[in-house]
């Protein structure tokens, strides 16, 4: 035992302790209390920035989130109602730009008729819309464009005196008549739609074209076109695209001019003194039914088909035409009269006697042979009036005689292409129309105006608000409870 303890003390004293200042002493303790510190703050941000996010979560979740205004694929979904107007008569096709929607109204029996304009964005939502100002016009209704802060009419039939109209487009807003700017004789009636485009109006006649300076005078006075053009058969459909005018001629038959056997199609530049001569023409397409141009091409529907021999459908290079050679399709397709289309987004789509609507690529060929389409649309049944209608990326088609349907078909879509919206009108829709923001319908029901919902999504109950307020609240004074805790420690 005695050499036991003898090692107990060897070992001691081997053993030298550290030694420590006061210095020394302050400096762990003010370490620790610093450490505290900057653990409460973070604890304390950790949670407020959790509550933060609650808080932003919660009310983007609450409030009102309109949906787009401008027609897309994803918001044509909700296109709902906007305001509709009964017309107590016949209605054109309508024509909507610049804010303002025109129609024509023209009673049965009557030799006379009226021309509408109403606000393209109405306030009295889902409900009956007053228009801005009307005017009579003393024969039948033909067709109206919107362009530039102007709306253009024509009126008169094939054969029988038109005329040409313009006026302004806010002339005025409490209902009242207004006067037209200029107007023009037609001689006999040809094209039912006036064509705007690069400061000229043209208009088709029985003989041919005529060109028009848009804002030609102001005094109501008439005015002589700038050139005219002649075409061996009347000119009904006219389009204008960078320089050039194309006009399809057609004589009216028994079952109306879009079903005529026999027709030609013309192209004129846009500069051009009278004479105008064109400086590209086709005949041997059969009767014309529609004309089109897109992204340097020239469509041309046609009343053939396949039961004729022929293909429904042309597409020719918009450079060889305003060379003035002899210009082969660049494809063609075997569609059923009366192709009538539009273009956009790379597509071609066309409707064809209401039985289907195709959707072809612009550019499927360039060697003139045929192509087919890259989605068919079967909706039964369908007789379709006027043509489809191209906008942000949406194609609407009008149900026609006896329908009472609207469908929007996305352009990019896949084969069978099924419809992402329709709507109804309450009786047959004859024609539509479109802007960024708005399709306007014509038929049996008057107009009607849809544009998508902009009304809030409640994707939240009513009791989410006073819960998260509760929530906050213990969030925050867990965080001020946790910080003083560790404030009070460091202070020991």
């Amino acid at each position: 035992m005695p050499e036991l303890g003898t090692d107990l003390r060897r070992a001691m004293q081997q053993i030298r302790p550290p030694v420590y200042s006061i210095v020394d002493v302050a400096r762990r303790r003010n370490r620790r209390r610093r450490n505290q510190r900057i653990g409460s703050a973070l604890l304390a941000l950790t949670i407020a920035a959790a509550a933060v996010g609650l808080v932003v979560r919660a009310f983007s979740a609450y409030r009102e989130r309109p949906a787009g205004r401008a027609i897309s694929p994803r918001s044509v979904e909700r296109l709902d109602l906007r305001w509709h107007a009964s017309v107590d008569a016949g209605i054109s096709f309508p024509a909507v730009a610049d804010g303002v929607v025109s129609v024509g109204a023209f009673p049965l029996g009557k030799g006379s008729s009226e021309l509408l304009v109403y606000p393209e964005h109405c306030a009295q939502r889902s409900g009956q819309c007053r228009p801005l100002w009307r005017t009579e016009i003393p024969s039948l209704f033909a067709g109206s464009a919107v362009a530039n802060g102007m709306v253009y009419a024509t009126t008169g039939q094939q054969g029988q005196p038109a005329k040409l109209w313009a006026f302004r487009a806010t002339c005025r807003t409490d209902g009242g008549r207004c006067g037209p700017l200029w107007t023009a004789n037609l001689g006999l009636g040809g094209a039912h739609v006036p064509v705007v485009a690069d400061g000229l109006v043209y208009a088709g006649t029985w003989v041919g074209v005529e060109a028009f300076p848009a804002e030609c005078r102001t005094d109501g006075g008439a005015c002589t076109p700038l050139w005219r053009a002649e075409t061996v058969l009347p000119t009904w459909v006219l389009t204008a695209d960078d320089g050039m005018v194309y006009a399809g001629a057609a004589r009216e038959g028994k079952y109306g001019v879009r079903a005529a056997e026999k027709g030609a199609v013309y192209a004129f530049p846009a500069k051009c003194t009278t004479p105008c001569e064109p400086i590209w023409s086709e005949d041997s397409l059969g009767g014309i039914s529609d004309l089109f141009v897109d992204d340097g091409r020239v469509f041309v529907g046609t009343t053939a088909g396949p039961l004729s021999g022929r293909p429904g459908l042309y597409a020719f290079s918009a450079d060889c035409i305003a060379g003035g050679g002899q210009c082969r399709p660049l494809w063609t397709a075997d569609t059923a009269c009366c192709t009538v289309g539009t273009a956009g987004d790379g597509m071609v789509f066309v409707l064809d006697m209401g039985k289907a609507v195709y959707g072809f690529r612009a550019d499927c060929r360039v060697d003139g042979g045929s192509c087919e389409p890259t989605w068919t649309a079967s909706v039964s049944p369908m007789s379709g009036a006027g043509e489809p209608v191209f906008r942000g990326g949406v194609v609407f088609v009008a149900g026609g005689l006896g329908q009472e349907t609207v469908w929007a078909f996305p352009a990019q879509c896949r084969d069978p292409c099924r419809p992402v919206w329709s709507g109804s009108v309450g009786g047959s829709v004859l024609g539509v129309a479109a802007s960024q923001t708005s399709l306007v319908t014509t038929g049996d029901a008057g107009l009607v105006v849809f544009s998508p919902d902009t009304r809030p999504k409640r994707r939240a109950p009513p009791d989410t608000p006073a819960a998260l307020y509760v929530a906050i609240f213990v969030l925050v004074g867990l965080a001020a409870l946790i910080r003083a805790r560790h404030k009070g420690r460091g202070l020991r």
